[in-house]
Formats: C-alpha cells, sequence, structure tokens
C-alpha cells in the first residue's frame, strides 16, 4: 500500500475520496450486474443473454493493443436505462415503472467500508460518490450518535451532504443525486447528458490546482459521458500540484482507459489491494465485519410497477436493438412484428419513428419508408425523410431536405447553442456527395478545380462541427461523423494520413459503445486510405484500405446490417480491382 505515504502528507481536510458501486457491494450492485438486470428484466433472459454475446464478439474485432475491451465489456448502463425510462414516460393506459426500483437503495444497510468512509468525513475529508444510496449518511450517524448527522443540499440537479453540527467535516457530493429523487438520478443519458455540474466542477477544479490527494476507492472509472469526458478534456499535467491514488479491489483490473487519467497528474500510484483493510489504515480505526445479504434484485422488483411489462416489451426491444445497433432478428425474430401490435399504448411519433429506424439494419425498404411516412405525416415535416434518404443512399432527394453550405455554417459558428442532428445530417450529404463523385473516377490522379474548392469548404465546415462540447451519445455520434470526413479530406488536401485523427474517432465510438459507429467508421478510414493511395500513390494505404473494409463487413455481419455488409463489399470490389491494375 505505497500510496498511504503520498497521501499522509496531506493533511486530512485536503483528501478526496471518490467512491463507486464496489463500496456498496454486495448489497447493491456493480454496473454490470445490474445492466444485465435491467436487460433480463425488461426483455427477458434469452435476448439478455444474446446481447452480450454479440458485445463479446464484436470486442473481439475492433480490440487494439493495450484495450482488449475498447466498447466496454457491457453496453452502457445509462444508455440502456435511457431507453427505458425515456418509454416509460410515453406510455398510455399502461401500468409500467421500472426506474421506481432505484427507491429500494435508500434502504441498503451500510458495510464497514462506509463506516471508514464516514470516519474520514468527520475528521474533514471530502467524499465524491457515484452512487445512489445513503450508505454513507447512515454510517456517519451512526458514528456520531445523536450528536450530528448529515444535511442535504440540491443545488442545479446535484446533491450534497454537509454536518449539521461541526464546522470542520467534510462534504459527501452525490454527483449522479440519490434514490430519493428518481427523475434526477444520473443512471439515464436524460440526466447526464450535460456532463459534470458546472458547481462540481468548480470545486474539483480547485481542490486538485490548490493541491490534494484524490483517492479513486473502488472506481470502474466506466461514466464515460461525464465523468470520463471531464477528465479527457483535460491537458497532461494539469493537476500536477495534486497526488493521485487509484486503488482497486483485489482481484479487480484497471480499466482500459486509466492512461487517460493518469497523465493528469505527476505523481500518482496504482494499487490492487483489500479496499477495507486500506481504509482501515486511512482512519487508524477498526470497526466489525458485518454479514450482508444479497437479495437486493427481489428488493428492487418490489418497488417496481411491472405488471404489463408484455405491452412495452417489444417497442422496448426495437429501442434497445436502435440504440446498440444490432439487427432486432438477432435478439428474437418475433419482436418486431409483436411491437407493431402494441401501437395503442404509445404515442404514436416517437412509435412510429421507433419502427422505422428498427427497419434499417435488417434492410426492410418498404417497411422503414412504410414508417418513416407514418411518422411524417404527424408532423408535417421533412426531417424524418432526410434521414431516410441518407440512410438509404438516396442523397440526389437528401440534397433538396438539407440546409445550404452557407447555412451549416452559421450553425458550425453558433457555439452558445446544441446542434440538432439535421445539421450533421446536412453535412453529411453534402459530404458524402463530393467522396462518392471522386469514386467514379477510379484512375484519375487529378481533381477538379471546382471539385477542390468544394472540399476545401468542406473541410473547414467538419473542422468547426467537429470541435463541438462532447455532451451526450447522440451528440459524440455527430461530433465523430464530422471528424470522420474531415479525416478523409485531410486525407485528400495533405496527401498524408493523420493516424492520430483515426485513433481519435475510435476511441470516441468506443467510450459510447457503438458498435454502427465502428461499422461506418472502418469504411471511411478504408476511404481515406484508399485516396491516400490514389493521390499520393502510396501502395501500403490500398493494403490498409482493404484491411479495413473487410474489418467492416466482419463487423456489420455480427450484428446484422445488411446495407452496412453491401456498401463495405462496393469498397472492397473498387480497392481490389486497383490492386489489380
Amino acid at each position: 500500500m505505497k500510496s498511504l505515504k503520498f497521501i499522509k502528507r496531506y493533511p486530512v481536510n485536503k483528501w478526496v475520496i471518490w467512491i463507486g458501486a464496489g463500496i456498496s457491494y454486495p448489497v447493491l450492485p456493480l454496473g454490470i450486474p445490474l445492466t444485465q438486470f435491467c436487460l433480463q428484466t425488461t426483455c427477458g433472459e434469452s435476448v439478455m443473454k444474446r446481447i452480450f454475446d454479440i458485445w463479446g464478439k464484436a470486442n473481439n474485432l475492433v480490440k487494439y493493443p493495450n484495450v482488449t475491451s475498447p466498447l466496454g465489456v457491457a453496453p452502457r448502463l445509462e444508455s440502456v436505462l435511457g431507453e427505458i425510462d425515456n418509454l416509460q414516460a410515453k406510455t398510455n393506459n399502461c401500468d409500467f415503472n421500472f426506474m421506481e426500483g432505484f427507491n429500494s437503495f435508500l434502504n441498503a444497510p451500510y458495510n464497514e467500508k462506509h463506516l471508514h468512509i464516514a470516519h474520514l468525513i468527520t475528521l474533514g475529508a471530502d467524499v465524491i460518490s457515484t452512487n445512489f444510496d445513503y450508505c454513507v449518511q447512515k454510517a456517519y450517524s451512526s458514528i456520531e450518535g445523536d450528536n450530528d448527522y448529515l444535511v442535504r443540499y440540491d443545488v442545479d440537479n446535484i446533491s450534497y451532504f454537509k454536518s449539521k453540527g461541526k464546522i470542520n467535516s467534510g462534504t459527501l457530493w452525490h454527483i449522479h443525486g440519490v434514490a430519493e429523487n428518481i427523475r434526477n438520478l444520473g443512471a439515464t443519458i436524460r440526466v447526464i447528458k450535460d456532463g459534470l455540474n458546472i458547481k462540481f466542477q468548480e470545486y474539483l477544479e480547485k481542490r486538485l490546482h490548490d493541491g490534494c490527494a484524490l483517492i479513486f476507492l473502488g472506481y470502474s472509472l466506466s461514466d464515460y459521458f461525464d465523468v470520463n469526458m471531464y477528465f479527457t478534456s483535460k491537458q497532461n499535467n494539469i493537476f500536477k500540484n495534486s497526488f493521485m491514488a487509484f486503488v482497486q479491489h483485489t482481484g479487480s483490473q484497471f480499466p482500459d482507459n486509466i492512461k487517460e487519467l493518469i497523465s493528469l497528474f505527476r505523481n500518482y500510484k496504482l494499487e490492487e489491494t483489500d479496499t477495507t483493510e486500506y481504509l482501515a489504515l486511512l482512519t487508524g480505526c477498526k470497526y466489525a465485519s458485518q454479514f450482508l445479504s444479497n437479495k437486493w434484485e427481489a428488493i428492487f422488483i418490489s418497488k417496481t410497477s411491472l405488471i404489463n411489462t408484455y405491452k412495452i416489451k417489444y417497442i422496448l426491444l426495437c429501442k434497445i436493438s436502435n440504440m446498440l445497433g444490432i439487427n432486432i432478428n438477432l435478439l428474437d425474430l418475433l419482436a418486431f412484428q409483436k411491437a407493431v401490435e402494441s401501437e395503442d399504448y404509445f404515442e404514436p411519433f416517437d412509435f412510429f419513428q421507433t419502427l422505422a429506424i428498427t427497419c434499417r439494419l435488417p434492410a426492410m425498404v418498404k417497411e422503414a419508408l412504410y414508417y418513416d411516412k407514418k411518422s411524417y405525416n404527424i408532423i408535417k415535416t421533412s426531417p424524418d425523410l432526410l434521414g431516410y434518404y441518407y440512410e438509404h443512399g438516396d442523397l440526389r432527394r437528401a440534397l433538396s431536405l438539407t440546409k445550404s453550405l452557407e447555412q451549416l455554417f452559421e450553425d458550425a459558428k453558433s457555439t452558445d447553442k446544441e446542434l440538432g442532428w439535421s445539421t450533421y445530417t446536412s453535412m453529411s450529404v453534402h459530404c458524402r456527395l463530393i467522396v462518392l463523385k471522386l469514386l467514379k473516377t477510379p484512375f484519375s490522379k487529378k481533381i477538379r478545380k471546382e471539385d477542390l474548392l468544394q472540399i476545401d469548404k468542406l473541410f473547414k465546415l467538419t473542422y468547426l462541427l467537429s470541435h463541438r462540447p462532447l455532451k451526450d451519445n447522440k451528440y459524440v455520434n455527430q461530433v465523430t461523423t464530422a471528424l470522420r470526413f474531415h479525416l478523409i479530406f485531410q486525407t485528400i488536401i495533405d496527401c498524408k494520413l493523420n493516424v492520430n485523427l483515426e485513433n481519435k474517432i475510435l476511441k470516441a465510438y468506443g467510450e459510447i459503445a457503438s458498435i454502427s459507429g465502428f461499422v461506418g467508421s472502418y469504411r471511411d478510414i478504408s476511404l481515406a486510405n484508399y485516396f491516400s493511395f490514389k493521390y499520393n500513390s502510396k501502395k501500403s494505404s490500398l493494403c490498409e484500405a482493404i484491411e479495413f473494409a473487410n474489418k467492416s463487413i466482419e463487423l456489420s455481419q455480427l450484428i446484422g446490417d445488411f446495407k452496412g455488409i453491401k456498401r463495405a463489399k462496393r469498397l472492397l470490389y473498387l480497392f481490389k480491382l486497383n490492386k489489380i491494375i
């Protein structure tokens, strides 16, 4: 436990302990079992097992040196719960409420670790928790008896707790909320899409810049949509005045993305140890261990309303299929047909739009157009058709619905507002048209002057649209799409590949666990390599282009993306033709 001597160089009031789900285990679940439970309870055990099987195989296809699970070991819990929460809010005449199950976390008993953590708060240490339970609060009251307890304060959807009577005690931050306030619980994309709370960021940065001992304890570093984005946005050695210890439970592996975190600190230690013993050495106290039963699933279910789960199961499965980018037929052959029969229970526009999107991976062209038109007829506008035409490669029709380049530049320069997906789809249409134009002349080494001017404009536009703050799952997809086109145009203009940009694109899709993102990225990276060969005569780039196209095909086959297979095979035919000639 080498980190202890570094930590104890700081006074206790300069200790910041960051705790994760492992601190409350086994009474409360870790992230992966909770993800499995959510999928199993709402969509069925067989579906959950298929999803995890496909997920493992996808990681094997996209892994690279030192990163064995780029997509994460499991689908993102926040994404799964985001779909459940979203559907739950839109049901009609349907008794279904899964999210209320989190109320059960309030009754979880504290353990030995919680007692040590509470003790550190009494000494002046601050604690940051990503958990929803009140275990630390209960432990604090147990230590202090009738003398003191922790009082909750809510500011801008974040909860923190301070001692009622002790001025010099520490602060307990619940950065993802508490189970007492389900609507603001940071378990869904809806709540965490704007990133870490500003008040909390200001607090954290002041502590780290001034100098403190930051101790990550039993934390998985898997809060991809806010915590990870916050740390990866920082420069190397920015927190050089602070010491960081990353302490894992015995038998746990250090996360793949630990390098990004440790790069921010000049001094740090990584340790795998018994976290209870570690805390005992920090506090200098002994607390009696407790036997705690592990029945959280039954207690969780007792707080829910799942009477009408059968009514929402199949449309929810469609939504989760769309979110994960896995063909619905690979999860349940009858799911789409049964989802169609549940129309009466849902708001029409969202229902038809969900069905339309679900049809795209299996290449159910007629059905997709049918449901697209039904949703279009409800709102009497064209954005869904723009997405439909682009998805199905009808770029000429899509072009008539896109924003002009002038409008897109105006959007890109408006940094004070979040851009809608129509901006990025419009950008994609303009970019894809010029890319296809260059592909139609495979043996020409020159680009027409007017095309070069268009490429230069799009190069500048994609730069602007790819340098927006990453806020949520949807927004990462948008920004990364701009990065993909920027990579292609930079290769054409500079006649060389930007490998760092390639890695940035794949890492971003790994952060949000998007398999379909990897499929499209592999195609675009193969195109960038092809243009490097075409305009710079670099033969090795053609081999790379073929390799990435093959990877796109393999991944498309795994998730049942028939359009993806077809698109990559077209590229592969072109690349192999060039190789022969």
